[in-house]
């Protein structure tokens, strides 16, 4: 499970996104405009074309500075130019199902220690 922030330029995407991952397992937060994230978070899922992408990821990146952020957007991009500094983009419109895979993908594992089996 992860902590996972939605920022989206429309507020009903927003919702939809946060339902999805909830029935996922996440933890998730909606950013509402003029809003500072207050939790750490372990992912942001943020709007390429939400205005103030870049505030929203300074504000997040100061309680938050390993999260991971997944840009999303209708444009076709190489993944050189990924906008918001993301590592990861989504291109709009993809399955609930893929956002969730790529929640998954990038949230950091908890690894248990080794178990030496050939001690039972």
């Amino acid at each position: 499970m992860a902590a996972v922030l939605i920022a989206d330029s429309s507020e009903d995407v927003a919702f939809l996104f946060a339902v999805a991952l909830r029935r996922h397992g996440h933890a998730v937060s909606v950013w509402r405009r003029g809003e500072t994230p207050a939790e750490p978070v372990d992912v942001v899922v943020i709007d390429a074309a939400l205005k103030g992408s870049d505030e929203v990821l300074a504000e997040v990146r100061a309680t938050s500075p390993g999260a991971e952020v997944i840009a999303t957007g209708i444009l076709t991009v190489p993944a050189c130019e990924t906008p918001c500094g993301a590592r990861h983009y989504l291109r709009k419109p993809f399955s609930l199902a893929d956002l969730a895979t790529a929640v998954t993908l990038v949230t950091p594992t908890t690894f248990l220690p080794a178990v030496h089996l050939s001690s039972y």
